[in-house]
């Protein structure tokens, strides 16, 4: 790897933690597009260049910089466009975006380019007044073009996302259905005092450190990410795991993922976050699925199963209002990744659940345990369908997995009704 390319990054991660107004956000971003636009000629045109991987390296700087300008649930929303970041170095209008970010951000307002980012999918730039309710601008495009055009699409999804984020919901663009948000309180945790006692103990080949007996980190050099030995200690805490899953943090370093926090926002010392950004230090995390299963702190229900073959999980089973109800696997992403604490991810995965219930039983009172149904299997979905021509009320609110969707046939759609009132969406985390 060049020096001079390492040194760039070095840089850039001491400005990034000296950010401390607005000023200073353009200012980073300012350096940020002269080092994009040095680095894209050459890592379009030799894949295998450093310069692709730097290229890559230097926009997780800007996704770092929305991690700490906005809400996570913000984040969220914008990253639902996704795509591969456009090329800047000739972009037409390019200019014209970076001019309007520059004027809000001199008159005091931190404002981000979203070619920048990976994260952020939706608008050219995005005013960060409020990290929970950002203004989203459009640069360029013609109003006459507006309704057929690629940016009237683009207007029209930051207006539905808009509208998501400060009143609650909305019907997002290419949807048919309504997408609803709602708060809970339940705070997130999360194990970085393990990671940098790990870190600490780093003697240039393997060191460990546990936050639970189901859950254990290692830190590895780089070069040994693919083949390491952990110490006997390490294997004997990881032997004891009943259902081990590991995650390494190279993944979203190669593969960037706007649902994940990069290591530049990590609460880490600086010359840490520099060592895992450079892959000089490999962070390889065990969780034990089976330290999901529990109650919540709330009371409000539990969590009874992980469903899982292997290393890939298929999702969570959370018990609560009397019935089971079927939660996505992403938030596991955020334990083995982003270091959210398992008994944290548990909490929120149940309390989120139990709120999501409430609430629709709040918009439709007369629903019951039964008006609600989780289809996994086409067994499970002929046996449903079989119950509902025997007798049996067809439930309000059917959520399928997302395979099983283009798997209806002509009778499921009949009995289901669903060519009448549409697929229910699944119960998202919003």
């Amino acid at each position: 790897m060049p020096d001079g390319l390492t040194d760039i990054r070095a840089e850039l991660l001491e400005a990034f933690d000296k950010i401390a107004s607005a000023e200073d956000v353009w200012e980073f971003q300012r350096r940020l597009i002269a080092a994009i636009v040095d680095a894209e000629p050459v890592a379009f045109a030799d894949k295998a260049s450093p310069e692709r991987r730097h290229l890559r390296l230097l926009r997780l700087f800007g996704d770092a910089l929305a991690w700490r300008l906005l809400h996570s649930h913000t984040i969220r929303q914008l990253a639902k466009n996704q795509a591969s970041p456009p090329a800047i170095h000739n972009q037409h209008g390019f200019r014209a975006t970076a001019e309007i970010a520059e004027t809000i951000c001199r008159r005091g307002i931190p404002a981000l380019i979203a070619d920048l980012t990976y994260c952020l999918r939706v608008s050219d730039v995005i005013v960060c007044s409020d990290p929970e309710h950002p203004i989203l601008i459009e640069s360029g495009g013609h109003p006459r073009h507006e309704g057929r055009s690629r940016k009237g699409r683009q207007r029209r999804r930051a207006e539905a996302i808009t509208k998501l984020l400060n009143v609650g919901d909305a019907v997002l663009e290419g949807d048919s259905h309504l997408t609803s948000t709602f708060e809970i309180t339940t705070p997130a945790d999360y194990t970085f005092a393990s990671v940098a006692e790990a870190m600490q103990q780093f003697d240039g080949l393997t060191s460990w450190a546990m936050h639970s007996p189901g859950d254990v980190v290692l830190a590895t050099s780089g070069e040994n990410a693919e083949d390491f030995s952990p110490s006997p200690s390490a294997a004997e805490a990881i032997d004891a795991m009943s259902r081990p899953v590991v995650g390494i943090n190279l993944g979203p370093l190669e593969r960037p993922s706007p649902l994940l926090a990069p290591p530049h926002v990590w609460p880490l010392e600086l010359s840490m976050r520099r060592a895992l950004i450079e892959s000089e230090i490999v962070l390889v995390h065990f969780v034990d699925l089976d330290a999901f299963v529990g109650a919540a702190a709330s009371g409000r229900g539990a969590l009874t199963e992980v469903r899982a073959t292997g290393q890939s999980v298929r999702g969570f089973v959370v018990e609560t209002h009397n019935m089971p109800s079927h939660v996505s696997p992403r938030l596991l992403d955020d334990v083995l990744y982003g270091f959210q604490s398992v008994l944290s991810a548990r909490n929120q995965m149940v309390d989120f659940t139990a709120s999501a219930i409430d609430a629709l039983e709040h918009s439709h009172p007369t629903l019951g345990p039964r008006s609600f149904a989780r289809v996994d299997t086409r067994a499970e979905l002929d046996a449903l369908v079989t119950r509902i021509e025997e007798g049996e009320s067809r439930p309000a609110w059917i959520t399928f997995a997302p395979e099983m969707g283009p798997n209806l046939t002509a009778r499921d759609r009949r009995v289901l009704e669903i060519d009448a009132l549409g697929a229910s969406a699944p119960i998202r985390r919003d």
